[in-house]
């Protein structure tokens, strides 16, 4: 193996690792592509050969590049799915597990801040913002649910199951949350992401669902 191909493999290795902490995966091939670019990229502005500039994609390099792809991915994940307080409001989501869904969103906030990852902080916290607005501008607080578009249930889902694969992969817990909780927390995550797809799914008249049950850290 050359002493390039040795480096591209350790870097890829490196940016894989750093945006699976940021829960995002790119084919391989995909992440070489842009190591390869950004090598030739320095090499033109310094005026280096490529192997000097290498030296220069340090591992601050690679979270800095990581960090870009994983701005890029959520802003393109935010373009593809609909402007979720203009999407029709199709589904009657229970207060009950409205009040879920906000401390579920909380707890993963907390996760974020103990991860230190901006990206997906800014990104949760616009979630609970929309989820925020819905609830104020609910005008039939004696109707026990919340219209909600399904599309804010599924994208909440996908939040829990980012957080819950990041604690089972030992992501650190927030400030002065016990171990012991790691599993439970972890385990609750994943349960009501799945109950969100179901509740998504429900139509006006469908038999209820079960409601939603959040584990504080």
């Amino acid at each position: 193996m050359t002493p390039r191909r040795r480096w591209i493999d350790a870097r890829t290795d490196e940016l894989e690792a750093e945006l699976a902490s940021a829960g995002v995966s790119l084919p391989r091939r995909e992440l070489q592509s842009i190591l390869a670019s950004r090598v030739s990229d320095v090499a033109a502005q310094m005026r280096v050969t490529e192997p000097t500039a290498r030296k220069y994609l340090t591992p601050e390099a690679i979270g800095s590049i990581a960090r870009s792809i994983a701005a890029h991915h959520v802003a393109g994940e935010e373009e593809t799915t609909p402007d979720l307080l203009t999407a029709p409001r199709s589904c009657r989501t229970p207060l009950a597990a409205v009040g879920t869904m906000i401390a579920g969103l909380t707890e993963c906030l907390k996760l974020d801040v103990s991860a230190h990852d901006t990206v997906r902080h800014a990104h949760t916290s616009a979630v609970l913002s929309i989820t925020g607005a819905l609830l104020r501008e609910h005008d039939r607080p004696d109707a026990g649910f919340l219209e909600t578009p399904p599309a804010l249930l599924i994208r909440v889902g996908h939040i829990f199951d980012t957080a819950a694969a990041s604690v089972t992969d030992g992501a650190p817990l927030p400030a002065g949350a016990d171990e012991s909780l790691r599993a439970p927390l972890a385990a609750r995550l994943g349960v009501d992401a799945e109950l969100l797809r179901h509740l998504a799914d429900t139509k006006p008249g469908d038999p209820p669902r079960p409601t939603l049950r959040a584990v504080r850290t």
